[in-house]
């Protein structure tokens, strides 16, 4: 490696040199009891690449040295997630989202200088005890979760103030199920201008989305059922209780969804919302019970719809 004056920088005795430099560990236990020298900038473990942060929270060493990921944030980088399926990860996963949101401003409308963090589930299941919360406009990706017989707190991720322009895309989510038991709601948004893509949640016993203060919300190719075709409450729909997406701000678009098998497949309580190609439906029962697949209530006026399909259940505006 030169300079544009010819002046030799590195050789390629010197490259390895310095990539030697870079240790690895086989296992976070073992980099949690080496000893790490003060000239050490990254590691590696468990094929997970870090930097050495003084504030770092996803590892430290034995003599105090701390890391965070380099690059990608991972779970992984912040616990073993070997028995993700089936052992609690909420603080692993919580932990990757801190960091992330560390690593992005908070969105007040004006111009954003950093971020934003995302954290890549990889492809996994991760069963959750207790909520995540997300409070900058980070980006989560890319897995699935679970909740567990037990979980504390309401929804399984909850988008707080100061996450404007958060986006969930390519999960799935399952409330958990035990009988008729649901364990957790999946979604409460209440910041602006989130995105929802591709996104499908199963089993809640309240929401599956639930827009509670979201201007300019956009959801796109989504999925929520309250109850999944083969489950209890679809034959008995006096079991259904849930709002699948429950649109209760302003702005909000909504395109190429579907929301089915629960109390409100769509239930409106804001105005000026746009649904487009969605499919809205409440069919299955073999037990009579009311059944509306979009419920619009007093005062959420000049809502659109474009090219819907209401199926086995009524449109219910209620009078304003």
């Amino acid at each position: 490696i030169k300079t544009s004056a010819g002046v030799t920088l590195y050789t390629v005795d010197n490259v390895l040199q310095v990539s030697s430099n870079i240790p690895s560990y086989a296992t976070r236990a073992a980099f949690q009891a080496a000893y790490i020298p003060a000239s050490v900038t990254h590691f590696t473990v468990a094929g997970l690449d870090y930097v050495v942060d003084a504030s770092g929270t996803a590892i430290t060493s034995a003599n105090g040295v701390k890391g965070s990921p380099y690059w990608a944030i991972l779970p992984a980088h912040f616990g073993d997630v070997s028995l993700s399926s089936t052992t609690n990860m909420s603080t692993i996963l919580q932990a990757a989202i801190t960091y992330a949101c560390s690593l992005t401003d908070a969105n007040t409308g004006f111009l954003i200088t950093k971020g934003p963090g995302r954290v890549d589930l990889n492809g996994r299941l991760y069963a959750l005890s207790a909520g995540l919360t997300v409070n900058r406009g980070i980006i989560i990706e890319n897995g699935s979760m679970v909740a567990l017989s037990g979980f504390t707190g309401t929804y399984m991720i909850d988008i707080v103030a100061g996450a404007e322009n958060a986006r969930l895309q390519d999960l799935y989510l399952d409330g958990g199920l035990s009988g008729t038991t649901r364990y957790a709601d999946l979604i409460r948004v209440n910041a602006n201008r989130v995105r929802i893509e591709n996104v499908y949640g199963v089993h809640f016993p309240n929401y599956g989305l639930y827009v509670f203060s979201s201007q300019e919300i956009r959801v796109t190719s989504c999925v929520f059922r309250e109850w999944m075709y083969t489950d209890v409450g679809t034959s008995d729909g006096t079991l259904r209780t849930a709002k699948a997406i429950a649109a209760e701000d302003a702005d909000g678009i909504y395109s190429n969804c579907v929301a089915a098998q629960s109390k409100y497949p769509l239930y409106v309580k804001g105005a000026l919302n746009e649904f487009t190609g969605c499919h809205f439906y409440n069919g299955g029962s073999l037990v009579p019970h009311d059944s509306d697949a979009v419920r619009i209530v007093s005062f959420s006026s000049n809502n659109i719809f474009t090219g819907c399909y209401f199926d086995n259940g009524s449109f219910t505006i209620e009078r304003t």
